[in-house]
């Protein structure tokens, strides 16, 4: 029964993965995937639809480096395309989009 449970657990963290992966990738705009083509990383807006709490803060800064936060918006530079999909991917970010850092 054990190994059963630890099968199954680990189907559903795969699966999970999997479909986080995909659907990040899906919600990713195309400037910012031409930049992460042409660069191999972007710089990109992180739109959520609350204020951040330190959960949300602490997960981006593992992702890349958070330039600056305005509101329910997180600013990222340099983030690399498998950590922007990894973002995009989370149920609790409403969008990402290119940021163009002045």
């Amino acid at each position: 029964m054990p190994v059963v449970t630890t099968v199954a657990i680990g189907l559903l963290l795969g699966g999970q993965s999997l479909a986080e992966s995909v659907y990040g990738a899906a919600r990713i705009p195309p400037g910012v995937s031409a930049e992460v083509a042409k660069s191999g990383s972007a710089n990109i807006a992180v739109h959520l639809g609350f204020t951040p709490e330190s959960f949300n803060l602490t997960y981006l800064s593992s992702m890349g480096n958070i330039a600056q936060t305005s509101g329910d918006t997180i600013y990222m530079a340099d983030v690399s395309g498998a950590a922007i999909r990894a973002i995009a991917g989370q149920y609790w970010v409403a969008g990402v989009s290119a940021w163009h850092q002045h």
